[in-house]
C-alpha cells in the first residue's frame, strides 16, 4: 500500500477511535460510571419521562451531526494532505462540499425535533450517495475509504 493511502487509513482508524471512546464515555461528556447493577435496574424501571427521552433523541442527533463532521474531515484532510487521488482530486473536494451542505441542511439549519420519517429517509439517501460517490471516485473495494 502507498505511504499516502496508508496516512488515509490510519488517520481514519485514528479518528474512528477517538470517536468510539467518545461515545463510550457518555454522550453527555461526563464519563459512565454505572455498574451493572444500576444497569441491570434502568432496564427493569418504568418508562422514562418524556423529558428524557427527549434529551436521549437530543442526544443521538448530536452523536450523528459530530458523525457527520468528522467523516468529512476525515475525507478532505486525508485526501488534501496526503496528495492522493490527485487527479480525482478536485471531484472528491466537490463530493466533500455536497457533503458539508448535506449536513448544514440535515442538521445545522431548522428544528431537528421535527424531522420525521420522510426527512430521515433522504439523509440516509444522501449519505449512501455521498459515500459511494466517494468509493467510485477512490476505487471502490481497494479505496481505503471501503470501511465508511
Amino acid at each position: 500500500m502507498p505511504i499516502e493511502l496508508t496516512f488515509i487509513a490510519v488517520t481514519a482508524l485514528l479518528a474512528g477511535l477517538v470517536l468510539v471512546g467518545m461515545m463510550l464515555a457518555g454522550r453527555d461528556g461526563r464519563a459512565s460510571d454505572r455498574s451493572r447493577e444500576a444497569s441491570l435496574a434502568m432496564r427493569t424501571s418504568p418508562p422514562r419521562d418524556g423529558g428524557a427521552v427527549e434529551r436521549d433523541r437530543e442526544a443521538a442527533a448530536k452523536t450523528l451531526r459530530i458523525v457527520w463532521w468528522l467523516t468529512i474531515t476525515i475525507v478532505l484532510l486525508g485526501v488534501g494532505m496526503s496528495g492522493s487521488f490527485a487527479g480525482d482530486q478536485a471531484a472528491i473536494f466537490v463530493l466533500g462540499a455536497g457533503a458539508v451542505v448535506a449536513v448544514v441542511l440535515f442538521h445545522e439549519l431548522g428544528d431537528e425535533r421535527r424531522h420525521g420519517r420522510f426527512v430521515r429517509a433522504v439523509e440516509v439517501l444522501a449519505a449512501v450517495a455521498l459515500i459511494g460517490g466517494l468509493l467510485t471516485l477512490t476505487g471502490f473495494a481497494s479505496s481505503p475509504f471501503a470501511v465508511l
